[in-house]
């Protein structure tokens, strides 16, 4: 999907890690990643026993916006 802020467009996919496990557990992990665009910025986020992918939904979308303002 795109989300577009002020106007700058940033690609964010949200697929399962381990897509082929018969693992129930292993197999309902997310990753979520940001397009790269123009910065060396860490642009993945996943689920882990620390932490649930949906913690860090506010760090992500932030990122989102700081990669719009850097496009600028």
């Amino acid at each position: 999907m795109s989300v577009v802020v002020d106007g700058f467009a940033g690609d964010v996919t949200v697929k399962q890690e381990f897509p082929q496990s018969t693992n129930p557990e292993r197999a309902a992990r997310l990753v979520v990643e940001l397009d790269h665009g123009r910065t060396s910025r860490p642009g993945r986020r996943r689920d882990r026993k620390s932490g649930m992918l949906e913690d860090s939904l506010g760090v992500i979308l932030g990122e989102v916006e700081v990669r719009a303002v850097h496009d600028a």
